[in-house]
């Protein structure tokens, strides 16, 4: 059974998110992200495939928190490339591309360019885009 979340706050914060199949739809309502289960570490939170509005993204989503920019562009998630090795990645659905960050902290709200950590969701910003960041296309 797959859990919809098709009520993501439009203000960047992040909700949680495991341990079954998940469909997330942005605030705006035209794009859908689908988390399917792919299974678990045998201890630690689930992963998932990422597919957006049908796309496949390369890598994994974590069980964690998932945020959605007001915008509706872009999104935030835990996210591996090489089993179990956690990083953080914004994904552009619009350009279809991703960021990988260069740490890996919590993070809570994504109000595009800036991330912010779990302890001041909208204080200082952990992470602010400036444009010259290194995009991975998955179109």
């Amino acid at each position: 059974m797959t859990t919809t979340l098709d009520r993501m706050p439009a203000d960047g914060t992040g909700v949680w998110f495991g341990y079954g199949d998940f469909e997330i739809h942005s605030p705006d309502g035209k794009v859908v992200v689908r988390l399917p289960y792919a299974g678990e570490p045998p201890h630690g939170d689930s992963y998932h495939e990422i597919l957006v509005n049908g796309t496949r993204v390369p890598g994994l989503a974590w069980a964690g928190t998932f945020a959605w920019s007001p915008c509706s562009r872009y999104f935030v998630v835990e996210w591996m490339k090489v089993k179990y090795e956690r990083k953080i990645a914004v994904v552009d659905v619009y350009a279809e591309r991703l960021f990988i960050l260069p740490t890996r902290t919590p993070h809570r709200s994504l109000v595009f360019p800036n991330l912010f950590d779990s302890e001041h969701p909208f204080g200082t910003p952990i992470f602010t885009f400036k444009g010259d960041e290194a995009w991975i296309d998955f179109s």
